[in-house]
């Protein structure tokens, strides 16, 4: 009688895909269908967002955590008001959704002459075929004091060159300076005036080595942020949150790895057991039985070189990674008696 392999290698569970996002890009697609663009989508995008929605002082004083920025957009669209994320994901997704690379910029600002270090801010960069540029929703939308929100469109928001931005617009990560040679925070808070950049980062090499989406591009963002000496709180927070971030993306990606490699290796022991039932009932040519098994066996080395190359400090990960390369180990080595016992060369 054949036995047959019992084991199965087990997924890890990963970020599951947001189930906001289906919702958030129709309703950006409706949007943009009934939009009049005129010359420019670009400006009618950005006028859209700065005057459709209204600047939400409660949300400032019980602020709402979201699943995923597609979630945070959903709502925003249905409620027509936010903060500057709702502003700045928006129009990112409209961007997106018009085929223009795009990067939702994360900082602080200079307001009336002082740099407001308690409350972070988020824009957007966009390239066009002249380049980058930047672009701030919120503050096109209108103003606030203390009565509350003004409506008045600012359109000195739109399509800013990056050294009018930098003047009030300070990124957390100072490659957003969008040139090679910016300067630290150490320097924005002391005063640029007189001073010189003493970071360089060749904008040119640095787009053409990683993609914002990436996971390099999410590491060298934090190792930016780092070497940009963060000494107020507000830095030191949002870096903290992306070093979370980037174990998370990384915890995700490795995720996704080992279990692309487990599902293969559960079809191949299904393959398996249906090539061991048909052996047992003695309907495999010896030269089809020898040319199954090895296929089988390649395709298992291959699968083991895929696990191993799997590199992750998380516990998790780790345990089910171990657990996995076992059950392979295992297989690998039942098919390996067999193959020799039946003479596969």
């Amino acid at each position: 009688m054949v036995i047959l392999f019992s084991l199965l290698a087990e997924k890890v569970s990963g970020q599951e895909k947001s189930p906001y996002e289906a919702r958030a890009r129709k309703e950006i697609q409706q949007i943009l269908t009934r939009m009049d663009f005129g010359e420019d989508s670009l400006r009618a995008a950005f006028e859209w967002v700065a005057k459709n929605y209204t600047y939400d002082l409660a949300f400032l004083r019980a602020p709402k955590t979201y699943e995923s920025n597609y979630h945070l957009v959903w709502e925003a669209l249905k409620k027509r008001k936010g903060v500057c994320q709702h502003y700045a994901e928006t129009f990112h997704l409209m961007m997106e959704e018009l085929g223009y690379p795009a990067y939702v910029v994360s900082g602080y600002v200079l307001d009336v002459g002082k740099f407001r270090l308690d409350l972070g801010h988020s824009w957007n960069a966009v390239k066009t075929a002249e380049g980058w540029f930047l672009f701030d929703p919120t503050w096109a939308s209108g103003t606030v004091d203390e009565r509350g929100f003004h409506p008045e469109y600012q359109a000195e928001w739109f399509r800013q060159t990056a050294k009018l931005f930098f003047e009030r617009h300070i990124p957390f990560d100072p490659f957003w300076q969008l040139t090679d040679s910016v300067f630290s925070h150490q320097q924005v808070i002391a005063g640029v005036e007189g001073q010189k950049p003493t970071l360089f980062y060749p904008v040119a090499e640095v787009w053409g080595r990683y993609e914002v989406t990436s996971v390099d591009w999410k590491e060298q963002e934090v190792a930016r942020i780092r070497s940009a000496h963060p000494v107020n709180e507000l830095t030191k927070t949002h870096l903290k949150r992306m070093e979370e971030q980037l174990r998370v993306r990384k915890y995700n990606v490795d995720a996704a790895s080992m279990n692309a490699a487990v599902e293969t290796l559960n079809k191949q022991i299904e393959e398996l057991n249906a090539f061991y039932r048909k052996l047992s009932s003695g309907k495999v040519a010896v030269e089809d039985q020898h040319k199954v098994m090895l296929a089988a066996y390649q395709q298992l080395e291959a699968l083991s070189v895929q696990m191993n190359g799997i590199q992750t400090a998380e516990p998790v990960l780790l345990e089910q990674l171990s657990y996995n390369q076992q059950v392979l180990k295992e297989v690998m080595s039942r098919l390996e008696g067999d193959m020799r016992k039946m003479n596969v060369p």
